[in-house]
């Protein structure tokens, strides 16, 4: 009864090509709300590459499209001490240059892993924007003792959401406020995310 319907509403052109399985214009194509014409789904593809044909699979589940989030997230890990490297003091311990496909992001995770543990003191790391002159989280990533990984820490960080934008070129570098005690390397995830 559907596609009869659709059959009918859509014209005698455009449903044949439909039932022969030809091609049609998107500029000759729309869904129409039954009770109110005025409410029109149009599709559109001359944003695809010439010569590139892409498919929309619509799973077996009924989809809501106002739920999905459009937004992008990258995230990036980059090593601040070599793996049997001691664990120091320091500002700019290393720096992360924002490229272009991260630029007007968001931060919006963080997490740090040590090789080697600390046997006594937390080793605390802090995001900071050189370029802005700003640390970006309010409260820092530690590492527990006998942990290598932030993930565990008993004081998850905190991103500062007034300072957590990024832009094309901005420095976000490593500044280690802590070091705990024997504590070997240390790698750093930045994850970003489109407002």
């Amino acid at each position: 009864m559907i596609a009869l319907a659709v059959f009918f509403s859509l014209g005698t052109a455009l449903a044949a090509s439909l039932v022969s399985g030809k091609s049609f214009l998107d500029s000759g194509f729309a869904i129409v709300d039954e009770g109110d014409t005025s409410k029109v789904l149009d599709f559109e593809v001359s944003g695809l590459t010439t010569g590139t044909t892409r498919t929309l699979t619509i799973p077996d589940k009924d989809l809501d499209l106002g739920s999905l989030d459009d937004s992008v997230t990258k995230t990036v890990s980059f090593d601040v001490i070599a793996i049997d490297g001691s664990l120091a003091t320091g500002n700019k311990q290393a720096c992360y240059v924002v490229p272009e496909e991260v630029g007007g992001m968001d931060l919006i995770s963080v997490g740090a892993h040590v090789f080697t543990a600390s046997s006594s003191g937390l080793p605390s790391i802090m995001i900071n924007n050189a370029t802005d002159a700003a640390d970006m989280l309010s409260v820092a990533i530690t590492i527990d003792v006998n942990e290598k990984d932030s993930s565990s820490a008993a004081t998850a960080p905190t991103i500062n959401t007034s300072t957590d934008d990024v832009v094309e070129g901005d420095e976000v570098c490593v500044d280690v406020d802590g070091a705990g005690t024997g504590t070997l390397g240390l790698q750093v995830r930045l994850g970003f995310k489109t407002p």
